[in-house]
């Protein structure tokens, strides 16, 4: 699945012009481009270089990540031959879940590309099935923010369903972004749930 992900971005990324690479994405400060080139860094950045970097950096994460992804000048085509030349790499970070956390990471970042862009992409269910569960776990939305979904049933068009409470509906890609804690879907939701989750989508990001 993860290397299906990747292959079918990299379809979608040789479709795109110079300006939409320059396109902001849903990840806050983060261009097409950014976003591309942190899905290709396992590939082309030895883990000793990231640990030492990781290491100067006081184990800040996600300041490693953005200096990375704005110092890489590779172009855009070469960005996208190695994203394809290494779909099947079977690279994992470490922690919990890491197949489904790795699976969940392009398709996500495939919807934070796609979404700006006005594309619709959606998530095939097989593999939404492997991502919306991982998210609902309290300490993957602790991990983007905070708890959303307390006292809420969620509901896929494919048929997923999790929780108890009012319903939240929509498509599979519409309930991963909103769970990601990125506001650009949330239209796209349906249900009693809906304005609940709104509220702790906007105080969480607060």
């Amino acid at each position: 699945m993860i290397a299906e992900q990747r292959r079918d971005l990299a379809d979608l990324l040789d479709t795109l012009t110079d300006a939409q690479w320059e396109t902001p994405s849903l990840c806050e400060g983060w261009r097409v481009r950014e976003v591309v080139t942190h899905l290709v860094m396992p590939f082309s950045l030895p883990t000793w270089r990231f640990g030492l970097t990781l290491i100067a950096r006081l184990g800040n994460f996600n300041r490693v990540m953005d200096e990375r992804a704005r110092a890489e000048r590779r172009p855009n085509a070469e960005l996208v031959q190695v994203l394809r030349a290494n779909a099947e790499t079977r690279f994992l970070p470490p922690g919990p879940k890491p197949h489904a956390r790795m699976l969940a990471d392009v398709v996500v970042h495939v919807q934070d590309i796609a979404r700006p862009l006005g594309i619709k992409h959606a998530v095939p269910a097989a593999h939404a099935e492997v991502v919306l569960p991982l998210q609902t776990y309290r300490w993957m939305q602790k991990f983007y923010g905070g708890v959303i979904t307390d006292g809420l049933s969620l509901v896929s068009s494919d048929g997923w369903r999790w929780g108890e409470g009012a319903e939240v509906t929509g498509t599979s890609d519409a309930l991963i972004t909103t769970l990601t804690h990125r506001p650009a879907a949330m239209d796209e939701l349906r249900g009693a749930g809906v304005p609940l989750l709104r509220e702790r989508l906007t105080t969480a990001a607060g």
